[in-house]
């Protein structure tokens, strides 16, 4: 592998004039569960900010009507478990709302539970969209038995610390005691692209590693995980590699924190006004 890398400042050509959201790509969203509505529409709403064209999310029937409460956002309700996770049994609505779709983010608020966790595995070991893999479905992921071979379609998957360590089988005091060498042993279980995440998140591919200058610990919060996920579907639902996705959406999430900073600190740092600062962010890095 070549030396570690800092991740440059990315830039966003203009769009052209007469470009219609048909072009922008579609992404999905998966996820929520009674108690985590909020997660997936943070994604949604993150890949909207990052210019998708459209962006649609498939939560468990019971918690529809709250995350429909978006007007911008479309929301479809699926089979749920007891628990109110997704159910196996929505495997087939599932499978349709993958048709024509460009990008997916799976796993934001997930939730846990074997019909849940398997429909996790299914769609990270079949879908033939760019996917990224976070939160739970990393989660379901780590406890699959045997772990499912890698897929070959484009996938990126976005641990923290302790998701990391689950997915190792170690514990996340080690993995933080050599961060480059547990991305590596990361890409070398997942395969795909990994954004190993925390202060100097690091991405990588097995064959390059980047190292992320942007950001601070105002990030360290519920819900900022979910708006990194949603731009990285953004960028790949509008056709950019994963590696390039994962690289510039973790630079833009990372700026985005310091620029709100100067406003809010870093204690008072949200989700919501992370989401809000993005668009601000973006628009500095068009042209």
């Amino acid at each position: 592998m070549r030396r570690m890398r800092e991740i440059p400042r990315p830039s966003f050509p203009p769009r052209s004039a007469d470009v219609h959201k048909g072009q922008l790509g579609h992404l999905l969203v998966i996820g929520g569960s009674v108690g985590l509505s909020g997660a997936p529409r943070l994604a949604a709403q993150a890949g909207a900010a990052a210019g998708a064209g459209l962006v649609s999310l498939l939560v468990p029937a019971p918690v529809r009507a709250e995350v429909a409460s978006d007007p911008t956002l479309m929301v479809r309700g699926a089979r749920a478990t007891a628990v109110g996770t997704l159910s196996w049994a929505a495997l087939a609505e599932v499978s349709r709302e993958l048709v024509e779709r460009t990008a997916v983010v799976l796993g934001p608020g997930a939730g846990r539970h074997p019909g849940t966790d398997a429909l996790m595995c299914r769609v990270i070991a079949q879908a033939s969209q760019p996917l990224v893999c976070d939160a739970d479905a990393l989660n379901a992921w780590a406890d699959a038995s045997p772990p499912a071979p890698a897929p070959e379609a484009p996938r990126v998957f976005t641990p923290h610390p302790g998701e990391a360590a689950r997915l190792l089988a170690t514990t996340s005091a080690e993995v933080q005691t050599d961060r480059p060498a547990a991305a590596l042993a990361l890409h070398a279980r997942l395969g795909g692209v990994v954004v190993l995440k925390g202060a100097g998140t690091l991405v990588t591919d097995g064959a390059e590693m980047h190292r992320n200058p942007t950001g601070n610990s105002g990030l360290a919060t519920g819900g900022s995980g979910d708006v990194l996920a949603g731009i990285i579907g953004a960028f790949l639902a509008q056709g950019a590699s994963p590696l390039d996705a994962a690289c510039s959406a973790v630079w833009l999430h990372g700026c985005a924190a310091d620029e709100l900073r100067q406003g809010t600190g870093e204690r008072g740092m949200s989700p919501g006004a992370l989401l809000r600062q993005l668009p601000r962010t973006l628009a500095s890095l068009e042209g």
